[in-house]
């Protein structure tokens, strides 16, 4: 990210941007938006000493800090976003859920299908789209 915006010449340095408003959103980061370096209280002498922080999140009082230290600010956990509940897609999930059950308890009367997944360890994993419940 160029935090140099309108300077004659730039230089790049690999840093972290966090929050102070809780989840990361689209538009929070963008080209042109005025960031506040930030130090962390115990540093070690690493890119992970300093991070930016949007200036539209300090309060006034924060915003000429010098330096503007990671305990100065407050980092809350967001609040939970509201979750409502979809009739159907609920149903389809129950649905998935009881063929996995099925198909599970078809392995216990299946000789071959033992023969097939036995001193074998598996690992599944699911990955799916954002379901609002």
């Amino acid at each position: 990210m160029d935090v140099a915006t309108g300077a004659p010449a730039a230089s790049y340095l690999p840093s972290r941007l966090r929050t102070t408003s809780g989840l990361e959103r689209p538009g929070i980061f963008m080209k042109g938006i005025e960031l506040k370096l930030v130090f962390e209280d115990e540093r070690e002498g690493s890119i992970r000493d300093i991070f930016w922080v949007p200036m539209s999140e300090l309060p006034t009082n924060l915003r000429d800090r010098k330096p503007l230290l990671a305990s100065d600010l407050n980092f809350t956990m967001p609040s939970p976003p509201e979750v409502q509940k979809d009739g159907a897609k609920v149903k389809s999930k129950e649905e998935a859920l009881a063929a996995m059950r099925n198909l599970a308890a078809d392995v216990e009367h299946s000789h071959r299908a033992q023969a097939d997944l036995a001193n074998r360890a598996f690992v599944l994993g699911v990955k799916t789209g954002r379901l609002p419940y």
